[in-house]
């Protein structure tokens, strides 16, 4: 096959991939919201038990806001206003409420003008998001393509990104999706604009477009992360510049790059002023966080499990006997403290802590960072190093946070947009795999059946604990929060009605340990394989990576 076919195969893959996940309200006749509002009064009361059950099954109630919040005013504004009129003010919320300035409609993002153009807003959820995922795969295939990764590998790297667990998690808030989807789309734009030495209309465009959709989309945050990560590649590529050709070219480059990225911010003005303005000046939340309440939203280092154990502390169609706010093994591994040392509560939060972009993408970033090259991969290194350093706030990167823009991310958002790096290490790592000599692949697959022992055997370790001593895990978080055990206990069995939360902690991070290792072992197998018969099938092998992921 051509390289023009390979292109347009993986186009047309990347257009349906979406579908994995959203048939069921494409083709099955399902209304793609988080939960059935039947399941509370006053329907509920009108249900039979099995009926009420049903409206129950796979509620994800971390997504409170669509029914009786995001609905209604989408709904209002399709009334009351034409499609191209903007909205300012919700008369029937509390005593009044901004719609426009808070922008978490995004009547202005273009796929949002499927419901202002007439379809029924909950229908057109559905719709919003294939297009969101679609674009996420296109981006990055066309990202990963203009840094020569071959075909294939790029392939595997949009896979990766697109069907991340970041992005599946973020779903049902589709204003939110546009901020990590356009991110590769911006990387791609910049990387085109500052090739040559000549201004072209079409990359300048491109680069407008990609940066004002996120902020057009109505998320602030992931909007302004990616505008930070698209600025550091813009500095990336002209300190390059500067030391190829000179100060005159970098200069030139720099205002290139420049005029791109404060284009998109005019396009985006319509959205961005009176955003800015509410947020400044009206929301109840602060456009200007102290470095401390920034500390106070770190992503705690137990997330990090979530690379190769999405579910390991919970899920959000299955919180009813451990939601996240009563989780013990949060309570007893967070490590974040205040600036005098007192141990912070856990903000444990299935969709802000999802990392997960796949046990083999993870495995495969872990080998292109150390044996890949070439691909800008140390660009891909330092964004990384940055996007840990911001979310975990670890020393001399935290010091970022004094910026603006950057201070206004929560610093567990940040993992979010770092999935497409990720995914990018991961394509490196897939592409280099068919490079090195046969014995280096063969160590990197028993490299996968180690950590699928460890995950076997240390992830039992926790409901091992608890049944050998079960007042060890009460006692433990009392000491660290200088309470009794006794009341640290009840704090968190308060409405249990009869389980053990501690043992069923236990049991779900074994269960996730164990899912974890079968996937690893899975995966190191392939690698064996791959690694045993090429080059002779090593397509075949190839094109077995990618059904994985």
């Amino acid at each position: 096959m051509t390289t023009r076919g390979k292109n347009l195969m993986a186009a047309l893959t990347l257009t349906l991939l979406p579908l994995v996940w959203l048939w069921p309200s494409v083709f099955g006749g399902k209304t793609f919201v988080p939960f059935d509002p039947a399941q509370f009064p006053p329907a509920s009361m009108t249900l039979t038990p099995t009926e009420l059950e049903t409206a129950r099954a796979d509620a994800n109630l971390d997504v409170t806001e669509v029914w009786p919040w995001l609905l209604p005013e989408m709904r209002l504004i399709q009334r009351d206003l034409g499609p191209f009129e903007l909205s300012d003010w919700n008369p029937h919320a509390r005593t009044g409420s901004p719609l426009h300035e808070a922008g978490v409609h995004g009547p202005l993002y273009p796929p949002h003008w499927l419901w202002r153009g007439g379809m029924r807003p909950r229908d057109s959820l559905v719709w919003i998001v294939w297009i969101n995922l679609a674009l996420a795969g296109l981006f990055t295939y066309g990202l990963l393509r203009h840094v020569r990764l071959p075909p294939l590998a790029a392939w595997f790297g949009a896979i990766t990104f697109q069907l991340s667990g970041v992005l599946a998690a973020n779903g049902f808030f589709w204003t939110r999706q546009p901020g990590l989807v356009w991110l590769p789309g911006m990387l791609w734009a910049l990387l085109r604009l500052a090739d040559g030495d000549r201004l072209r209309p079409g990359a300048l465009a491109a680069t407008a477009v990609a940066v004002a959709m996120p902020w057009l989309a109505g998320f602030p945050p992931y909007a302004a992360a990616g505008l930070v990560l698209t600025s550091l590649l813009a500095f990336r590529l002209v300190l390059e510049r500067a030391g190829l050709e000179g100060g005159r070219a970098a200069r030139l480059l720099a205002i290139r790059l420049l005029l791109g990225l404060g284009l998109g911010l005019l396009l985006a003005m319509p959205q961005l002023l009176p955003s800015a303005w509410f947020y400044a000046f009206e929301a109840s939340r602060t456009a200007n966080p102290t470095l401390e309440s920034v500390r106070a939203m770190r992503f705690d280092g137990y997330g990090l499990l979530g690379y190769l154990m999405p579910d390991a502390f919970g899920h959000p169609v299955a919180e009813r006997e451990l939601p996240y706010a009563l989780q013990p093994l949060t309570y007893l591994w967070c490590d974040r403290f205040d600036a005098t040392g007192k141990a912070l509560l856990p903000n444990y939060n299935y969709t802000e802590y999802s990392v997960f972009a796949g046990t083999l993408g993870a495995l495969l970033g872990l080998f292109g960072l150390a044996r890949g090259h070439g691909h800008m991969r140390g660009t891909v290194a330092v964004m990384l190093t940055v996007i840990f350093g911001l979310a975990l706030f670890v020393p001399v990167v935290r010091w970022l946070n004094y910026l603006p823009l950057v201070k206004n991310v929560f610093p567990m958002r940040w993992l979010g947009p770092g999935s497409l790096f990720v995914a990018w290490m991961a394509a490196i790592g897939f592409a280099r795999l068919a490079e090195v000599e046969t014995k280096r692949v063969v160590r990197f697959a028993l490299f996968a059946f180690a950590l699928a022992i460890l995950a076997f055997w240390l992830c039992g370790w926790p409901l091992a604990d608890h049944a050998a001593d079960p007042e060890w895990p009460g006692s433990t978080i009392a000491a660290r929060y200088r309470i009794p055990t006794a009341d640290a206990i009840a704090y968190l069995q308060d409405g249990a009605g009869g389980v053990d939360r501690f043992a069923r902690a236990g049991e779900r991070f074994a269960a996730a340990g164990s899912e974890a290792g079968w996937w690893l072992l899975l995966s190191g197998a392939l690698l064996l394989l791959f690694a045993l018969i090429r080059p002779a099938r090593a397509r075949g092998a190839a094109l077995g990576a990618l059904a994985l992921a």
